[in-house]
């Protein structure tokens, strides 16, 4: 009974505080990395969302010498052949650009105008029904479609200061638009109406075949295949790392509804790296911690060893179970952390369900724990290797 008191007593509270503040840090590092080496494997597909968000817009960077000399910011025919070739972009098509200067004209209740511009982007890369969304010379009015991002602006900060009605969409498509284009030639006024909302492009758009018509019949210069400055691009879910690499080698700004995609990579990327550096640092420390825990045990217990080696207990057997006890406090803490950092990233992936896509993700919480339990356990296990026992002569 007196020997089994006896090694108890090298785990009396006075040790055991330093231990279990060691393994908290322990578990917070543990968590914080698992969480963060999780998302990090995301960071490239998560610009993409499951409906609607593998379509970008490109345009050219915008140096000095674009000051003088507007042509730089157009697409050649190489460009446009360069993009078709590089990994992970499906489709390309220029995105046609109204040339004149335009203004919206709102009759009825709300009687005001903008002045606005056009642009116009094949069917094929829209997101509401175009079956009726076309538009033939002399047809009694232009379809529109609008970014809901307009009409937010419009009922969250328009309406009151210019005591306006608010719109939905349905009342919106009801209200009776005349397009004012202004030319060398006078004024040309054309009924339009609005056809949908889309939240894909931040821009009011018009069919391909109005834009093509209205730039040749209100410009003195003819072209019917005018150059453009921004393409819009279908890209593979899969490709999101590839072909941010290719746009930042061409020197492209990419464009994701009303916002560039590139920098705010870079920062979540960075900011994640963070908390992965973070939480390696917390774990490595909490391994140090158990390690001069340890040895603080040894030098303060220098009595009870002693009289432990009078009854028989050998050095290495006191070393090994000072390390089994340290060692139920990693795995202790370890497994608390892989459980809460399971239902963390869960509850997170069900939240961002509709947004974001987590494929594989079952194999790489796999990938993820294991990291994590080999660095955790080959750490204690290499500093209860360099652990010494002090000389007790």
């Amino acid at each position: 009974m007196t020997n089994k008191i006896t090694l108890k007593h090298l785990f009396n509270k006075r040790n055991k505080s330093p231990l279990i503040f060691s393994g908290i840090i322990l578990f917070l590092g543990s968590y914080i990395f698992i969480l963060a080496l999780f998302f990090l494997s995301f960071i490239d597909k998560s610009v993409y969302i499951k409906k609607d968000n593998n379509y970008f817009i490109l345009s050219k960077n915008i140096s000095f010498l674009n000051t003088f000399k507007k042509d730089l910011a157009y697409f050649s025919d190489q460009d446009i052949a360069d993009l078709l070739s590089a990994p992970g972009i499906n489709r390309v098509d220029k995105i046609y650009i109204s040339e004149f200067p335009c203004r919206i004209i709102v009759a009825g209740n709300i009687n005001y105008y903008s002045e606005i511009f056009l642009e116009g982007i094949d069917n094929k890369f829209l997101s509401v029904d175009t079956s009726s969304f076309h538009w033939k010379n002399n047809a009694e009015s232009i379809p529109l479609i609008i970014s809901k991002e307009f009409l937010q602006l419009y009922n969250y900060s328009f309406v009151r200061s210019n005591n306006l009605p608010m719109l939905t969409e349905s009342t919106a498509k009801l209200l009776p638009l005349t397009l004012q284009i202004n030319s060398y030639e006078g004024s040309a006024y054309h009924k339009a109406h609005i056809h949908g909302f889309s939240d894909r492009y931040l821009s009011i758009l018009a069919p391909v075949e109005f834009i093509n018509w209205a730039n040749n019949q209100y410009k003195p210069l003819k072209i019917s295949n005018r150059v453009s400055t921004k393409m819009v691009v279908e890209v593979d879910e899969e490709a999101g790392k590839s072909f941010l690499n290719f746009t930042e080698k061409s020197n492209y700004i990419v464009h994701h509804n009303k916002s560039s995609i590139s920098e705010n990579i870079k920062i979540a990327n960075l900011m994640i790296l963070f908390f992965v550096i973070l939480g390696s640092i917390l774990v490595i420390t909490s391994q140090f911690l158990l390690f001069f825990s340890n040895k603080m045990i040894l030098f303060q217990e220098k009595v009870s060893i002693i009289k432990l080696t009078y009854i028989g207990y050998s050095f290495k057997r006191i070393k090994s179970v000072l390390f089994q006890y340290t060692f139920i406090i990693v795995l202790t803490s370890l497994v608390t952390a892989i459980i809460c950092s399971i239902i963390t990233i869960y509850y997170i992936m069900d939240f961002f369900a509709g947004v974001i896509q987590f494929n594989f993700h079952e194999i790489r919480i796999i990938a993820v724990l294991i990291i994590i339990t080999c660095f955790t356990i080959a750490i204690s296990f290499y500093s209860n290797k360099k652990l010494k026992l002090i000389n007790m002569g």
